[in-house]
Formats: C-alpha cells, structure tokens, sequence
C-alpha cells in the first residue's frame, strides 16, 4: 500500500468520532459524525474487508491503525459522556462504557457485515449502519431524545 493511500486513510480516520468543540454534543452531532465515519470507512473499504490480514503483514500500519482505534474509542466515549451531561441520555459509566464500545466496533464492522449480506448499495449500507448504531442510544435516551431520534430516523428513511 503506497504511503500516500496510508496517510489519506489514517487522516480520514483521525476525523472519526469527534466531540464538538467548545459545548456539549447532541443527537445531530452523533448522526453527522457516523455519516463521516460511514463514508471514510466505504472510501477505503478495500482496507477494511481484509484488516485482519493486512494489519498482521504490515507492523508500522498495525500499529498506526490500533492508535487510531484506540483514539475513536476515546472520543466515543467522551461523546457518550458528553450527551450524558448534556442531559440527553442518562446511564451507569459500566452502561456509557459499553455503548461506546458497541458503537466503535459495530461502526466499524458494518460494511463488511452488509456486504457479507449481499448489500451492494453504499448509500443503503451507510443508512442502515447509522441507524444501527443510534439505536444502540434509544434505551439510555430521556423520553424527549427519544422522540427525536425516532423523528430523525424516520426522516432520514423516508
């Protein structure tokens, strides 16, 4: 892999999961995010189908990617509490832990599980994954959140 490609996914993968600067995130903020992470993810898709295998013949992007991993963990997580205090959702630190994590891996590994289903439509893959993943918020949402979520879903299917 050329070391312009490399620089271009890891600069596109940097841009994962960032909390809003200067206030506290919201519902949109999540969405916008997941539609950025979605659409770097399908751009190098080639990368990702085969992570495993790549990853274990190249140490230097080895590491480089498990950095990049473990700062979208950071920044999800910091988003999970952020929409915590920002009275948007309420759960346990164990919950907000759990979820953050849940929604890196699933954002993740979404494309390659749609595509394993036979999904060949980017733009049908990428609806269905930030669905997923922001369903994976509705139980931890005030009853508010809640609604709005449903509104955002249901205007983002129709």
């Amino acid at each position: 892999m050329a070391r312009e490609t490399r620089q271009r996914i890891l600069d596109c993968s940097l841009a994962m999961f960032n909390a809003p600067s200067g206030r506290l995130p919201n519902l949109e903020d999540i969405w916008l995010q997941l539609h950025l992470v979605f659409e770097c993810i399908w751009d190098y898709r080639f990368l990702y189908r085969d992570l495993v295998d790549i990853l274990s013949r190249n140490r230097r992007l080895r590491i480089r990617f498990a950095r990049i991993l473990k700062r979208a963990d950071d920044s999800a997580h910091q988003v999970m509490r952020g929409l915590t205090q920002a009275g948007v959702m309420r759960a346990s630190a164990a919950e907000l832990d759990a979820a953050a994590t849940n929604i890196l891996v699933i954002a993740t590994f979404w494309l390659n599980y749609a595509a394993v289903r036979g999904e060949k439509d980017e733009q049908v893959a990428i609806r269905a994954g930030i669905v997923q993943v922001m369903m994976l918020l509705a139980p931890f949402l005030r009853d508010a959140e809640r609604v709005h979520l449903n509104q955002l879903i249901q205007a983002y299917q129709d």
